[in-house]
């Protein structure tokens, strides 16, 4: 009888180390899982929201120790009708919310251009980085006079109407228009934001 509960505990005690290193083994494995899909998420969105190309967004996010952290967008560009990768635009940003380019003539040059959003702070709304599109239909970054998206575009006079928050409590209104290929800002207006009287 000492000798079957002898045996019974030792089968128990050796059944409870297996299972405390599988459990071990799990815990790795969805670490190292959580931590490679916190590195890169994959493919968050497809669309063809352009004439001409497709797109695949694949996101690297930071995971190092940082007080403000500056992740990437992988935008992977494809022409309609291809499997063929055609660009590959690596796009820096610290906070979004839509990893969707924003498709217009921004410059007036009768080809559809991208805005990416980069940064969405309190105290001046979303902030996007710009990306023109050549003769050859390859995109390039580039120095815009601003960095948010246009409320009004008037393709007539080629102007640019922006709205962007000043603080907590003003809205900055500004009128560019594209004069011998350069940005000139030809309106600026700071008015108090409308409050509610409820």
């Amino acid at each position: 009888m000492k000798y079957n509960f002898l045996l019974l505990s030792i089968f128990l005690l050796y059944s409870c180390i297996q299972h405390k290193s599988k459990q071990e083994s799990l815990s790795t494995n969805i670490h190292t899982k959580t931590k490679e899909e916190s590195l890169q998420n994959g493919i968050v969105h497809t669309d063809s929201i352009f004439k001409k190309y497709e797109y695949k967004t694949i996101t690297i996010r930071d995971v190092t120790p940082k007080l403000y952290h500056q992740h990437k967008i992988v935008l992977n560009l494809y022409k309609k009708g291809s499997h063929h990768l055609y660009q590959k635009i690596t796009h820096s940003f610290y906070s979004m919310t839509s990893y969707k380019p924003k498709v217009f003539d921004f410059n007036f040059d009768g080809l559809e251009d991208f805005a990416l959003e980069e940064d969405n702070t309190i105290n001046t709304g979303l902030v996007h980085g710009f990306y023109m599109q050549k003769k050859n239909g390859l995109f390039i970054r580039s120095d815009f006079p601003f960095s948010f998206i246009p409320s009004k575009i008037d393709y007539d006079k080629q102007t640019l109407t922006v709205y962007n928050i000043l603080g907590c409590c003003k809205i900055h209104r500004a009128v560019y228009q594209l004069k011998d290929k350069k940005w000139e800002q030809i309106e600026s207006v700071v008015e108090e934001m409308e409050t509610s009287s409820d």
